[in-house]
């Protein structure tokens, strides 16, 4: 197996790295700066260098700054969530990873930190979130109306077990909806009955309509 080229150190593999990477002394002054960290935050490398990055980032820290360095220092390397802020003042939520870079002596010299953008994450989570919401207003919706209406009415899943029922079509089998929800028409009805509505079931789902039991 190849190794990589000699010409290819490290800070030009940082520097291709996507995510934001950002290098600091221990005071925390911009040394390093990727393009992913222009990209991210707005600033150009030329802007950052020198700059204390928490300023520079208007960083806000979900637990103590002083608490976060002393478990840098002690662990090695710290992650958490923070709040930084685009050149154009645009808070922004990052995955903030942290490692301490030390000396061949061993001492801590300096830290990198990789940042990656919660934004799309986040996004994500909330509109899934939002769509649950909106799933289950929908189906109490439904179950309201259903459970209003004298006429029988059910939904089941495509193996024949019944995701809900209502109160009539409950009572018409001397069952309540809650020991109906999540069995079959065998753990209810004789093999024989039972067997005719699976038939009637696979009918239904082959024509992609509903049904209506006039018995």
């Amino acid at each position: 197996m190849k190794g990589l080229p000699p010409s290819l150190s490290t800070l030009d593999i940082l520097a291709q790295i996507s995510d934001a990477v950002i290098a600091t002394d221990l005071e925390g002054r911009v040394l390093f700066w990727n393009a992913g960290a222009a990209r991210l935050y707005g600033w150009a490398a030329a802007e950052a260098l020198g700059q204390n990055a928490n300023e520079l980032l208007k960083t806000r820290f979900a637990d103590p700054f002083e608490g976060i360095v002393d478990s840098l220092l002690r662990e090695g390397r710290w992650e958490g969530e923070t709040t930084r802020s685009r050149k154009e003042g645009e808070p922004i939520d990052v995955l903030s990873r942290w490692s301490v870079l030390r000396d061949a002596g061993g001492a801590a010299i300096a830290r990198l930190v990789i940042d990656t953008d919660l934004t799309e994450t986040k996004f994500r989570f909330h509109e899934l979130q939002r769509a649950e919401v909106e799933a289950k207003a929908q189906a109490e919706l439904l179950f309201c109306v259903l459970d209003a209406t004298s006429d029988f009415a059910f939904l089941k899943d495509p193996e024949g077990r019944y995701l809900l029922i209502n109160e009539a079509a409950a009572v018409a089998v001397g069952k309540t909806p809650q020991q109906v929800v999540g069995k079959d028409d065998f753990a209810i009805f004789p093999r024989e009955h039972a067997d005719r509505m699976r038939t009637d079931d696979q009918s239904v789902m082959a024509s992609g309509g509903s049904a209506a039991d006039e018995e």
